[in-house]
């Protein structure tokens, strides 16, 4: 049946098993040693009315589903050990602490995050169904949250964003995983947080926000816009980038570092400015309009494949060449052209 907890439980050695169908446990901003969510048949736990930590383990058996109400957080703590082969659901969040990586077996479709407030932290190579933060609700900067190789879906929306005093560095250098968010890529919160892609692909379906993070971007990596979103690069260096969906460039000045890539694409580049600093590098230009566009680099950026119009300022700057390859059409119908280069 139900369990409720009261307030300012001492619990010690103790595993809670639940063994219900269907029951509601209210946890009462306790500590619990143990839980395991194991019904006879196949049933639902839910979490409700208050919080709960557990510092030993959570387990969900295979078939059943730990549900975390609306509003609610249930906390494993970094000594904790979370054995998933059920499902764990439902509108709350569930924040990870311990350095183990998180289960690859089992469904994660509630909000998820990773606090690294103790020590650092690895994202498993999974479907992660829920919003998933990474965080460190602690004083201790420099913590590193390590993306593990292969592919990771984060089906929700990906936000990196310290709510303790101390930074955190997502990465995916040491795996090089390719990563696909279906929702917003967001900094939201802090300073001196730190995302690193590694040499694969990462591919957005919402806004990508960088305001608050430092953003670096391995040498082949490719970051993708794939639906309907806002860039919003503020002042940090992307490498290559394709803009295959409906994307709004903020009013900044977006620094691309590789290839620019936006066939299939449609763009509102506002009163953006795209400036190009690889020594060599290409433009597909898609068919569509920038605002102000500027060759900066010691090298060649050559528009190939597709056409561009630019419609504001466009800079070929000293020592940089900009090639308009066979065919293609460069129309600038802007009035400030700065031609110092070739």
């Amino acid at each position: 049946g139900n369990v409720t907890l009261v307030s300012s439980m001492t619990l010690t050695g103790v595993t809670l098993t639940m063994a219900s169908t269907s029951a509601t446990l209210i946890g009462a901003a306790n500590t619990l040693p143990n839980l395991t969510v194991d019904p006879t048949t196949a049933g639902t736990i839910t979490l409700g009315t208050s919080d709960l930590t557990v510092s030993g383990t959570i387990t969900v058996a295979t078939g059943d589903t730990l549900s975390l109400a609306s509003g609610r957080t249930m906390t494993l703590t970094s000594t904790g050990v979370l054995t998933l082969d059920g499902t764990l659901s439902g509108a709350g969040t569930l924040v990870y602490q311990p350095s183990t990586a998180f289960p690859t077996s089992g469904n994660a479709s509630s909000s998820l995050t990773f606090d690294a407030t103790s020590n650092n932290q690895t994202v498993s190579a999974r479907n992660y169904g829920g919003a998933v933060k990474i965080d460190n609700s602690g004083s201790t900067s420099g913590r590193t949250v390590t993306l593990a190789s292969t592919t990771i879906n984060f089906e929700s929306t990906l936000d990196v964003a310290e709510s303790g005093s101390g930074d955190v560095n997502l990465t995916g250098s040491v795996n090089n995983p390719t990563v696909n968010v279906t929702g917003n890529l967001t900094c939201s919160a802090g300073t001196g947080n730190t995302i690193t892609t590694g040499n694969a692909n990462w591919t957005m379906s919402g806004n990508v926000d960088l305001t608050n993070c430092t953003f670096s971007a391995g040498a082949t990596s490719t970051i993708t816009m794939s639906g309907s979103g806002t860039l919003t690069s503020d002042s940090e260096t992307l490498r290559h980038l394709t803009l295959s969906g409906t994307v709004t460039l903020a009013n900044e000045t977006h620094l691309v570092n590789g290839n620019l890539n936006m066939a299939g694409g449609t763009i509102s580049a506002g009163n953006s400015t795209v400036t190009m600093t690889s020594s060599t590098a290409s433009i597909t230009g898609g068919g569509q309009t920038l605002s102000g566009l500027n060759a900066s680099s010691t090298g060649t950026i050559t528009l190939q494949t597709s056409d561009l119009t630019v419609s504001s300022s466009l800079t070929v700057a000293t020592a940089t060449t900009f090639s308009i390859a066979s065919g293609r059409i460069l129309t600038h119908s802007g009035s400030g052209f700065t031609p110092d280069g070739t």
